[in-house]
């Protein structure tokens, strides 16, 4: 149906099934518009032993607009994802778009759109201005995410090092005051490109030396630690 394929184009994959299976579900009602308009009930279309003991009329009012429908389970309020009820009346009334007071964006694969950083908490450590906890959070976040692209390849994790390298080098000739001892001062050295650390490809992981002796595996075991030999010797 058309908002089933507009839905498609608005969610994230993991938010559309949740939305689809509200679409599903709205199979089992049937709608009655008031003659007024704007005001609609929606009613199970079978009752079962299922959906006897549960509620059987359920109210879904429409502005004048008809860009925002509310119903009285608050589903929609609760999860940002319109409710089976909702959803039945917009099959009813032959919507092909869901209205715009029925999307949330941070169920939209735009949910991303405007923001500053992608990081959490970014605007808060920057609004905290030298705060070192705030600091440390935002540096830890930033590095696990590094140590994951950068093993994602071997070209990746070099690029990686080369940076993390020119950083380390950067950081340690230039001086900033001390957030936790304001009495320390100094001044910046500039950093000049050529000493940005370079990864050497030939520097390989120290051999591995074995101790001697039979292996563990190999060697002879007493009685005490094989009770299956102590029992064949008794016998």
């Amino acid at each position: 149906m058309p908002i089933e394929k507009h839905a498609t184009r608005v969610y994230t994959r993991a938010m559309f099934e949740c939305f689809y299976r509200e679409l599903f579900r709205s199979g089992e009602f049937a709608c009655i518009e008031d003659v007024v308009g704007g005001c609609f009930t929606v009613t199970y279309a079978h009752v079962s032993t299922d959906t006897e003991s549960v509620r059987q009329n359920y109210s879904v009012m429409r502005n004048a607009e008809k860009t925002d429908y509310a119903c009285v389970c608050r589903s929609f309020e609760h999860t940002g994802i319109p409710c089976r009820h909702v959803l039945k009346v917009l099959v009813h009334v032959g919507a092909v778009e869901l209205p715009t007071g029925l999307v949330e964006k941070r169920w939209t694969i735009n949910a991303r759109e405007g923001a500053e950083c992608f990081i959490p908490g970014y605007a808060d450590a920057v609004s905290c201005g030298d705060n070192a906890a705030s600091m440390h959070s935002l540096l830890h976040a930033s590095a696990m995410e590094l140590v994951g692209m950068g093993t994602t390849s071997r070209k990746a994790f070099e690029v990686a090092v080369e940076y993390v390298s020119h950083a380390k080098v950067a950081i340690s000739m230039m001086t900033v005051d001390d957030p936790g001892r304001p009495d320390v001062h100094a001044t910046s050295v500039p950093i000049d490109g050529s000493e940005k650390q370079l990864f050497d490809s030939s520097v390989a992981a120290p051999p591995r030396v074995r101790s001697r002796g039979r292996p563990k595996e190999l060697r002879y075991k007493s009685p005490i630690e094989s009770p299956g030999a102590c029992k064949r010797s008794a016998q």
